[in-house]
């Protein structure tokens, strides 16, 4: 359970917490039209960012564009603590990189298109 202490006291690390234990999220263009979409996100605690993967003929990746402010929004998984993060969504892994991804979520490796 969530300590509202903590997270008064520590809210970033409180919140690194819990995306560590919440596997997907809802991932919203601001100013778009379409609803926001369940997404699963991989951390970078240290860079302080949180990636996302998606198909590039999805309506989200068109959506993107050179890059849009974003909304990702995650309830605790024991529904007791709830955060809408706002950030600048742009793609990040140039055409023709190899990614390689070790999670139970995702696997996959192989060139970005």
């Amino acid at each position: 359970m969530t300590n509202a202490k903590k997270v008064e006291e520590h809210p970033e690390e409180e919140l690194w917490r819990q995306l560590k234990h919440v596997h997907a999220g809802m991932l919203g263009i601001e100013g778009s039209l379409s609803h926001l979409q369940p997404m699963s996100h991989f951390m970078d605690q240290e860079g302080g960012r949180l990636w996302f993967f998606t198909t590039r003929d999805g309506d989200l990746f068109k959506e993107i564009g050179a890059g849009a402010h974003a909304h990702f929004c995650i309830i605790g998984r024991h529904q007791d603590f709830h955060a809408c993060l706002m950030g600048q969504l742009t793609e990040s892994v140039p055409a023709g990189h190899r990614v390689a991804i070790e999670s139970p979520r995702l696997r996959t490796s192989g060139p970005v298109d």
